[in-house]
């Protein structure tokens, strides 16, 4: 955030003030775990209502129970979420890469998958054992899953389960490995480990 400064001066008294008007951010609390490459975690303050759209490639009924797989992954994390037909503010996409990068044009041709935060806000910082982690608060968010072909159902809940994790707030990747859903690779590691439900989960 670029840093402004307030002048004022009473030139009769020949006194000169300046004011850092630098934000300062208040504790949102203690936490224990810390299993990420980012020093940024996010969470939603209200219960986030999620909805999905199939444009090709797909099934429907396929990709719902992939969306399905992933919902129901971070709720044992204790983490809310709602789906809903309407308003939604957390949306899942599903389709061939033509077609999602019409509706998304930073969707990168090596990309499996990608979430774009479309609403976000510093909300504070974290004091995980003595280090200060920064803390966003999250209220609208896009989820795009890549057809192609060829890809395991097993891949399909995986991609799906990691974007969610994203879009609810984990930031960078795990340091775990490749056997954590949060890890920086598509695998076929369908449910979440300890490592990434703690880690995600002691913020809500």
């Amino acid at each position: 955030m670029k840093k402004s400064l307030f002048v004022l001066s009473f030139c009769i008294f020949g006194i000169l003030f300046i004011f850092n008007t630098k934000p300062v951010y208040a504790s949102l609390g203690s936490i224990t775990y810390w299993e990420s490459d980012s020093n940024t975690i996010g969470r939603w303050t209200s219960v986030p209502r999620t909805s999905h759209e199939t444009i090709n490639g797909f099934t429907n009924n396929n990709f719902l129970s992939y969306v399905n797989h992933a919902r129901n992954q971070w709720r044992s994390a204790g983490i809310s979420i709602s789906s809903t037909s309407t308003n939604a503010n957390l949306m899942f996409y599903g389709g061939n890469r033509t077609a999602l990068v019409l509706r998304e044009p930073a969707l990168s041709p090596h990309y499996a998958a990608m979430t774009v935060w479309r609403s976000v806000s510093r909300e504070g910082y974290w004091d995980q054992r003595g280090t200060r982690r920064t803390g966003n608060k999250i209220s609208r968010a896009d989820i795009y899953i890549v057809y192609e072909s060829g890809r395991s159902t097993a891949q399909y809940r995986n991609l799906s389960t990691h974007e969610l994790g994203h879009a609810l707030g984990w930031y960078g990747h795990t340091t775990r490995g490749s056997s954590n859903v949060m890890y920086d690779t598509m695998t076929s590691i369908t449910n979440l480990t300890t490592y990434d439900k703690r880690h995600l989960g002691q913020v809500y």
